[in-house]
């Protein structure tokens, strides 16, 4: 299984890499939470740049599934609602973030 930044180091090369998406979540849930916020933010940065906000939701999605419940997951989860709703216009997945 490869590592987490290496993961998200092929994710920020090509976001389309699906078997890299696939593995994002389970090397980020074996990785220390600092280093893993700290990486999963720096992606998204990347990937927004290039105009890819399917992608930086996929990241937040990712990173959520590896977060704990509390304040921090549920930041994450208003930080993806607000980029399925602002940039990818998905009301429905939006309403379901912010639920979440």
């Amino acid at each position: 299984m490869a590592d987490l930044l290496s993961l998200l180091a092929a994710l920020e090369h090509d976001p389309d890499d699906s078997p890299a998406l696939e593995a994002l979540a389970s090397a980020a849930k074996s990785a220390p939470a600092v280093l893993r916020e700290q990486r999963f933010a720096e992606a998204r940065t990347v990937l927004a740049a290039r105009g890819r906000p399917d992608a930086v939701a996929a990241l937040y999605a990712a990173e959520i599934a590896a977060t704990e419940p509390g304040n921090k997951r549920a930041d994450l989860e208003i930080e993806r609602g607000l980029v399925l709703d602002g940039e990818l216009l998905d009301v429905a997945g939006a309403r379901a973030a912010y639920r979440a």
